[in-house]
């Protein structure tokens, strides 16, 4: 799997390195390592990304982009609607997709945001390649977030037992 051309794989450090190289900035380094920070833009937008790595190995397993926080339901839909069409051109029809509120929440109450954050609304979409997952979503913190997973890298964390949250 690739992230802007780069191989998801190899040492976290020396990935970082590669996506320093397209103007990305290290924001911080964490859980010993197995976690990076970085800013930078992505498909011309501001956004955080969080590049995961096997806890023992430091293979680099999974990017997780993050755009910011929406202030409204049509905007963040709207986007999130943008993205999974710009995705689906590249990777083809999606494996699984969810999107619905939870009852008695529905979309046009004006209180999406607010069911977003109390884990009320569940909007994602996954595509499956030979290489690896990619995950659109809307979190709960009203942001859409994309996530490039590499499949050998991941099985090599999951051997290895990582700690790190997978779901970012």
């Amino acid at each position: 799997m690739k992230f802007r051309n780069v191989e998801i794989n190899g040492n976290i450090l020396i990935f970082a390195g590669e996506l320093q190289k397209l103007d990305y900035t290290i924001s911080s380094i964490e859980n010993q390592g197995s976690t990076i920070r970085m800013k930078g833009k992505f498909i011309e937008r501001d956004c955080e990304l969080f590049i995961l790595a096997s806890t023992k190995t430091k293979v680099t397993w999974k990017v997780a982009v993050y755009f910011g926080k929406a202030t409204n339901w049509r905007s963040l839909k709207s986007d999130y609607v943008s993205l999974k069409e710009q995705i689906n051109e590249k990777y083809g029809k999606p494996f699984k997709s969810s999107e619905f509120f939870a009852n008695p929440n529905y979309e046009g109450d004006g209180r999406e945001l607010q069911s977003l954050r109390k884990g009320k609304c569940t909007y994602f979409t996954y595509w499956k390649t030979d290489e690896g997952f990619v995950k659109l979503s809307i979190t709960s913190f009203c942001q859409i977030s994309i996530g490039y997973e590499d499949k050998l890298n991941s099985e090599i964390d999951s051997k290895e037992g990582s700690r790190v949250q997978k779901d970012l």
